[in-house]
């Protein structure tokens, strides 16, 4: 990649997004140094070789047209590796890794697998998109529209909102890039008052998406509630550089034994607290 970078005629820069993340994961690594926090350095290798693999693919692709057809042939291989083994799982044909859970793909846990499922989806509706600028077969076409539906119904079946909201804004965002939804429903709305009214419906429609999601699964978002209740104390030592990248999970324990310590916990906090994995 740097033999194709350095040799290659034509000018390459990074934009302010890309910059801003090789800085970021750079701070990372400092503040961990003079924090003396080891405890998420392996994370931040793997963010940083994510980032070289992107870097790699951008060089690539600017040389050669076929870059991105191949890279989507490999992603599209991950992801039927993942639902063909969720619903392996389903069926009863593969055993999941941890015994808890039925479906968890090669992750073992729903969370995971749905997390995955969700930043994959949006990808996999724009290649169904834009078919013909990645490939020419129909049965191939086909194949990507039946692992995209068996993702959406892997998502549903790990009940995570956070992946529901994910794929749902992704998905969205795809559509609207295909279609111009939003310029068109703009220039439907040509007065204030108009403007106005959907403004208001669209708040009504997400305090209602957010009150259901919440009662979905209470414990859940309480217990969510509660971890940030909990941490504030933390954020308060150190609120600028923080104790270090990946040393939450290890300090919340502490935090939230002395908020048992020194405070009447109601029941329904005794209930719901726990340790957090980060």
């Amino acid at each position: 990649v740097l033999t194709v970078y350095w040799k290659g005629n034509e000018t390459f820069r990074f934009n302010i997004p890309e910059i801003l993340t090789l800085f970021f994961i750079f701070y990372l690594f400092l503040n961990n140094v003079f924090q003396r926090s080891f405890i998420g350095n392996s994370d931040l290798y793997r963010y940083l070789a994510a980032f070289l693999l992107y870097f790699g693919f951008k060089v690539l692709h600017r040389t050669d047209d076929n870059t991105l057809k191949y890279f989507v042939y490999g992603f599209f291989a991950g992801v039927i590796i993942e639902v063909f083994a969720g619903f392996g799982q389903i069926f009863g044909l593969v055993q999941n890794l941890d015994a808890k859970f039925l479906v968890g793909g090669s992750f073992g846990n729903p969370g995971a697998l749905s997390g995955f499922l969700s930043v994959v989806v949006p990808f996999l509706l724009v290649v169904i998109l834009y078919y013909e600028r990645f490939f020419h077969s129909e049965n191939l076409y086909y194949l990507i529209v039946c692992c995209f539906l068996g993702a959406i119904y892997l998502i549903i079946l790990s009940n995570s909102r956070g992946a529901w909201i994910a794929s749902f804004v992704g998905i969205v965002l795809a559509i609207n890039h295909k279609y111009k939804i939003g310029r068109q429903i703009l220039s439907v709305l040509r007065t204030k008052v108009l403007k106005a009214i959907t403004a208001l419906l669209l708040l009504l429609f997400v305090s209602a998406g957010c009150a259901t999601l919440y009662n979905y699964k209470q414990n859940s978002a309480y217990g969510r509630l509660f971890i940030w209740k909990t941490s504030l104390p933390m954020i308060g030592e150190n609120p600028i550089i923080g104790n270090g990248f990946g040393s939450f999970a290890n300090d919340y324990g502490k935090v939230q034994a002395a908020y048992f310590l020194e405070n009447t916990p109601t029941e329904k906090e005794v209930q719901v607290a726990d340790y957090v994995t980060c």
